[in-house]
């Protein structure tokens, strides 16, 4: 059943959906509550209460510590494993009650990839995957042509997987996630063990196939912060479950300080403007750039007006401002502001 009976029109479904999706595991017991708690229940939280909403044409990026619940969110959305409590919908279907429709949809590719023949081609696998995915023989000897040439594949389809670099692995996994044409492609560490070339590849393909249409849609799962910043619209930052912050990155950026930071940088100044600048920002701190003709500063203010205050009265003093710049802060430090784990 779908999601909105209003409408057939996929458009106006999210891509993804998530509405207070947790998922509890049952936990293991040590010999001493299995003896003394027989029928006790422990449980691991994975996922508690999350509220997600990918939309379509969109590149979505999931963060977090390891043990976060992101490869566990991916499971869910890609109908591997069920939600203990809440819903998940692909394209407006309810991945518990329409998983044959939600598999029509998505495209998985996971970290470690072990399901391959080594012993055939990447086409001869790429073939029998086909023929699982219920296409006919032509079809599935055209579409595997075709998945190959999206990933860049054609020099090395046929040679043996068990001659294949991991970067050709890789992409050979994206191939086979691709040949049902799904609208939506779910990634965990896409770039995870991959050389510098073969990582930048994958990058400029996940660009690449949401400008495709019809509309496409990639959410995926990385620890790299600067990858997520790079390809995302989006990043939602998960730890212990839940969802700390998401947005786009200017926005996390924005939540991370209650005050704007400015790098001041001022040509040999004299002990009385260092004097009257430590009156105006009793905050500030000199950043030791290094250069002995100037003395570098940090200053945090509330209101982006202070600083033009702060300059004015220098300048008054007689120092010689150069330099007066935001600084920007990084996803790193959104990262640690909001998880209970520190990169």
């Amino acid at each position: 059943m779908k999601r909105d009976d209003v409408s057939e029109d996929r458009r106006l479904n999210p891509a993804i959906e998530a509405i207070g999706l947790t998922k509890r595991f049952p936990k293991a017991k040590s010999y001493r509550d299995a003896l003394l708690r027989p029928f006790a229940r422990q449980e691991t939280i994975a996922l508690q209460d999350v509220f997600l909403t990918v939309n379509p044409g969109e590149i979505f990026a999931l963060v977090g510590p390891n043990g976060a619940g992101k490869t566990t969110l991916i499971k869910i959305l890609s109908t591997l494993i069920l939600p203990t409590d809440g819903g998940a919908f692909i394209a407006g279907f309810d991945v518990k009650r329409d998983a044959n429709q939600v598999k029509k949809r998505i495209g998985c590719v996971v970290t470690e990839e072990r399901s391959f023949y080594w012993r055939l081609t990447g086409r001869q696998n790429l073939g029998f995957f086909a023929v699982l995915n219920n296409l006919s023989k032509a079809d599935a000897h055209s579409r595997v042509s075709q998945v190959i040439a999206l990933v860049d594949m054609e020099r090395d389809a046929d040679k043996m997987f068990k001659d294949y670099s991991t970067g050709m692995r890789h992409r050979l996994a994206i191939s086979r996630a691709l040949l049902t044409d799904p609208e939506i492609v779910l990634f965990d560490e896409p770039t995870r063990s991959l050389d510098p070339p073969s990582a930048e590849a994958i990058r400029r393909w996940m660009k690449a196939f949401v400008r495709r249409e019809p509309i496409r849609t990639v959410l995926f799962a990385t620890h790299d912060l600067a990858e997520a910043e790079t390809l995302a619209g989006r990043i939602a930052i998960l730890d212990r479950g839940r969802i700390r912050a998401c947005g786009t990155p200017g926005e996390l950026k924005e939540t991370v300080r209650g005050k704007k930071q400015y790098n001041l940088k001022l040509r040999q100044p004299k002990e009385r403007v260092i004097e009257r600048l430590t009156q105006l920002a009793p905050s500030c701190r000199s950043t030791g750039d290094g250069a002995p003709e100037y003395a570098a500063y940090v200053v945090e203010v509330r209101d982006p007006a202070e600083v033009s205050s702060i300059v004015r009265e220098l300048v008054l003093a007689g120092a010689a401002v150069v330099e007066c710049a935001a600084v920007t802060p990084s996803l790193h430090e959104v990262f640690d502001a909001v998880t209970s784990y520190s990169v």
